[in-house]
């Protein structure tokens, strides 16, 4: 008699030991949603960028400076982690320091008109500061040896509520063109005398 009791006070047990751990699981999975849906999701495509970049280095698709990807699609909330490339092949062939910076340039119409924005005074526009937000990346200078490739990170979150369309974002690079200067990203601009790779590269982020 006392052996059944025993026997079904331990079974008791063991059903409310796996009913806890089940309702734990559904509260961890439950919680994990709700973050998500609050922090969104990061695609993290850091290692497919740098190995893309040095191929397209290496191959001669780029020369100097690049971005990977460069063009994406995101819903709202959702980041994208990547990465622009900085091939040194300077003429002096000397180590140098590296910045880039990127900066908002346009939207598509449907975007523009829901934002009252003007393509004109883009810069002037609040939805221009908005997306200044939208992004985050390496701003310090880093020292890239000579024939080396050096990588900066890039992240790109639209808000929660971003208006779906198309975002044109321009990445610059530039470097100590005098070699005992230190380049800075706010300073860092298209038409900068120290700017490398000749050109800004485009990142077209569709927001869907």
């Amino acid at each position: 008699m006392e052996r059944k009791a025993a026997f079904q006070l331990s079974l008791g047990f063991i059903i409310a030991v796996v009913f806890a751990i089940v309702l734990l699981s559904l509260s961890l999975t439950w919680l994990r949603g709700m973050i998500d849906n609050i922090m969104g999701i990061t695609d993290d495509l850091t290692q497919e960028a740098q190995t893309s970049l040095r191929d397209a280095f290496r191959g001669g698709a780029a020369s100097s400076f690049a971005v990977w990807p460069s063009q994406y699609n995101l819903p709202p909330g959702k980041g994208l982690r990547m990465s622009a490339g900085i091939e040194n092949d300077a003429i002096d062939g000397r180590d140098h320091q590296f910045v880039i910076n990127i900066v908002p340039v346009s939207a598509s119409d449907n975007v523009l008109t829901t934002k009252k924005c003007d393509i004109e005074s883009f810069r002037n526009c609040q939805l221009y500061d908005e997306l200044k937000k939208w992004v985050t990346f390496d701003r310090t200078a880093g020292v890239v040896q000579i024939n080396a490739v050096g990588f900066k990170y890039i992240e790109v979150r639209p808000t929660a509520n971003a208006v779906k369309g198309t975002y044109l974002f321009n990445i610059v690079s530039c470097y100590d063109e005098v070699v005992s200067s230190t380049p800075t990203s706010s300073g860092c601009l298209q038409t900068s005398e120290n700017l490398w790779g000749g050109s800004a590269q485009q990142l077209l982020i569709s927001v869907i």
